[in-house]
């Protein structure tokens, strides 16, 4: 939230110029006192979200990884500190585990492996070993610092989701913790990773869905979640575990310790860092209420 405020605050100041130097680039057109962008400005604002996002991650799980407030939040939250930024807890982690039964002479891929906690707890206890893949280079960077890489059972890189750059049938499982989001052509995505898949390989994804008040509540299904129709799509059958309840709960106690240690965040100059915690919960509370919003992990076996 700094880090978009911050950007924010700088269009601002330069908010007409800003708008007629897109308008003589070509990448927006103006008509009746309304701006749209051209087809060469969406391509660009791909490109522009992308580098955005990258920064706000780079700020972001630094921060928290630094901080003395996220660490104890973490803790409380999830039951323990693996630098989470999602809503994984360890109910969740551990059935995911029990799940796929990750054996020690197995390569697992880590879509979106974010600071390396999560990816290093999991080698720890299961003895697999790991490549995790982040866009965010900074973050990867902090991932090869702070976690046991020198055991040779974990290799951090940066790599986005959406180009996978590795050989066919190279991985025992790939594990997606909240991370699909962010993919560009989710059928594309999906057979990308069938094929970096061995053929008796597996993959366990966390994944949430929302809808609008007035879809249909079948939007919601897991067979009619993006990842599922891709999933299907690809020919790769799936299990699913709702974690919709598991997740509502978590909101609720990351809204509560949030503004437990709110004082904490503001001291040590995160104060962002909470309050998106305490906007987020909130909205998603709601939303779950609602039944606007479910939260699934599929394990898939190829």
């Amino acid at each position: 939230m700094k880090y978009g405020n911050k950007r924010l605050r700088d269009f601002e100041e330069n908010y007409e110029s800003s708008l007629n130097s897109l308008v003589s680039k070509g990448h927006i057109i103006q008509q009746n006192n309304l701006y749209s962008l051209t087809d060469n400005g969406k391509t660009i604002s791909k490109d522009v979200r992308k580098q955005w996002l990258i920064d706000f991650y780079n700020d972001g799980l630094i921060r928290s990884a630094e901080s003395m407030a996220h660490a104890i939040f973490c803790e409380k939250v999830f039951g323990k500190n693996l630098c989470q930024y999602n809503v994984l807890d360890m109910e969740q982690l551990e059935t995911m585990l029990e799940v796929m039964n990750l054996q020690p002479n197995q390569l697992v891929l880590d879509i979106g492996c974010g600071l390396g906690k999560i990816t290093e707890y999991i080698a720890e206890k299961t003895g697999v070993s790991f490549i995790g893949i982040d866009n965010a280079a900074k973050v990867v960077e902090w991932a090869k610092k702070n976690t046991r890489t020198d055991l040779g059972k974990l290799v951090f890189q940066v790599g986005d989701l959406n180009r996978l750059q590795f050989p066919k049938e190279k991985f025992d499982a790939i594990i997606s913790i909240d991370t699909l989001y962010y993919a560009e052509d989710f059928v594309e995505v999906i057979k990308k990773m069938k094929e970096i898949l061995k053929p008796d390989g597996q993959m366990g994804i966390f994944y949430a869905q929302g809808r609008k008040s007035d879809d249909s509540i079948e939007k919601i299904k897991p067979e009619n979640t993006k990842v599922g129709l891709a999933l299907a799509e690809n020919g790769l059958q799936f299990t699913t575990i709702d974690f919709t309840e598991t997740g509502r709960n978590v909101w609720v106690r990351e809204l509560a310790i949030a503004q437990e240690l709110e004082e904490i965040f503001k001291k040590e100059g995160n104060h962002d860092l909470c309050q998106q915690r305490i906007v987020q919960s909130k909205d998603l509370i709601q939303r779950i209420d609602k039944q606007l919003e479910k939260r699934y992990f599929f394990h898939v076996q190829k």
